[in-house]
């Protein structure tokens, strides 16, 4: 016997070529069976990106040249609310974990930026990787940097 799907709606953030997209999808429920999740388009911002991290009420976009942070607490409207350019020149990657993001930046390693005010992003420390810093993930305390040359870096956060 199948159960009744039931649906809950998600926020899908995605990269699609270079395009940062927020797509509003449905979620089945723990207990559905469901063959197939409905996907519309709700809203897009121009430029290219890399990555995109979100936290709370906040996207946290690798742009080309920096940490670009949008407030997308209406998902069909992105708007911006901060830029921070960044040392590399070239943001690949982002992390968030508690008030920091973590950026992986192209010739400028991983670079600590304060996002406890969203609004205001202030560079908080960094660490120069061997090669070209490509993406960062953060768990318990580590950042995990993948380098281009210098491989996987780990580092105490």
């Amino acid at each position: 016997m199948k159960s009744n799907p039931r649906l809950n709606l998600g926020l899908l953030v995605t990269l699609t070529l270079g395009v940062l997209a927020l797509l509003l999808v449905a979620l089945p429920t723990a207990d559905a069976e469901v063959e197939e999740i409905g996907v519309n388009f709700v809203g897009a911002t121009p430029g290219s990106v890399k990555d995109v991290a979100v936290s709370g009420d906040y996207a946290y976009v690798a742009a080309t040249s920096g940490l670009l942070v949008l407030d997308i607490s209406d998902a069909t409207s992105p708007s911006r609310e901060a830029f921070l350019p960044l040392p590399g020149g070239e943001a690949r990657g982002v992390a968030v974990a508690g008030d920091y993001a973590y950026v992986a930046d192209w010739n400028g390693g991983l670079v600590v930026i304060n996002v406890s005010d969203p609004t205001d992003p202030v560079r908080a420390g960094g660490y120069d990787t061997t090669g070209n810093a490509m993406d960062v993930a953060v768990a318990d305390g580590y950042a995990y940097v993948t380098d281009r040359y210098g491989g996987l870096v780990v580092m105490n956060v």
